[in-house]
């Protein structure tokens, strides 16, 4: 119930009458209950064909709730949630209004992240261009696709190889973020093996790990990472390549954010 928000539409069914006392008012959001209500009236073949179709209207109606609360106005009239039902033709007919007159809006918004993502790509390209060829401890940079997003593919995120067969060319590389926590734990073993005279036991790693303040490292490369894949003499390039590709990301996250709020 947000300021300036539309709820999705509750719809009930009003059953008996005032006058009489047995004056009832239910809900007909889960589908066990529109059975069990609507078999008494209109008989139980009936009322799951209802259940249905009224399923379906739900599913449009938050869709367009969707709509709307992507692009806030002064204009939502009966449809900002108030104590005083009112009828669902009146509902329909604002909503409708009200997603026609942000149809044109969404289509700005869906070409504003087409665009955003094809930049995306060619930064993508063009750094894994850059590090031609591709080498023990290369940087690269590559764009998840998850299976269940809509908007695959997912952000670019840079990844070291950290294997690489010269023969086949068979490659697997890590997201930056993990490998510097497994740098982070290379340098653990090696302080505690100076400190101990000896390799140490996997207890004694994991006891001084957890002694230490845990953060999760950032995905973004650093000095130390690119001397570490021995591109230093490459860093200014490596560097503004990050830098154009950090101001693209920010905008791209919020265009993304809205479409996917249009699904």
């Amino acid at each position: 119930m947000k300021k300036g928000q539309v709820s999705c539409i509750e719809v009930y069914l009003s059953k008996g009458s005032k006058g009489a006392g047995n004056f009832q008012r239910v809900s007909l959001r889960k589908h066990e209950d529109r059975l069990n209500h609507m078999a008494e009236l209109i008989g139980r073949k009936a009322a799951k064909s209802f259940s249905k179709d009224l399923e379906s209207f739900l599913q449009a109606a938050r869709r367009a709730v969707r709509w709307v609360n992507a692009f806030p106005g002064d204009d939502l009239g009966v449809l900002i949630p108030k104590s005083k039902a009112t009828g669902l033709e009146k509902w329909i007919r604002a909503i409708s209004d009200a997603c026609e007159q942000r149809s044109v809006l969404a289509a700005g918004e869906v070409e504003r992240f087409l665009r955003i993502d094809e930049e995306l790509d060619h930064l993508v390209f063009e750094f894994n261009e850059a590090r031609q060829p591709v080498r023990f401890r290369s940087i690269i940079c590559r764009r998840e696709c998850p299976l269940l997003d809509p908007l695959s593919p997912a952000e670019p995120r840079y990844r070291v190889v950290e294997y690489f067969d010269r023969r086949t060319g068979r490659r697997s590389s890590r997201d930056v973020c993990g490998y510097k926590q497994r740098l982070k734990m290379q340098k653990l073993r090696d302080r505690l093996k100076l400190d101990l005279g000896r390799d140490p036991s996997p207890d004694e790693v994991a006891a001084s790990q957890s002694s230490r303040p845990s953060r999760k490292p950032s995905p973004w490369l650093t000095e130390e990472i690119i001397a570490h894949c021995h591109l230093g003499k490459h860093s200014g390039s490596i560097n503004n390549h990050q830098n154009r590709m950090a101001a693209i990301l920010e905008e791209w996250g919020s265009a993304r954010a809205l479409v996917r709020a249009l699904l």
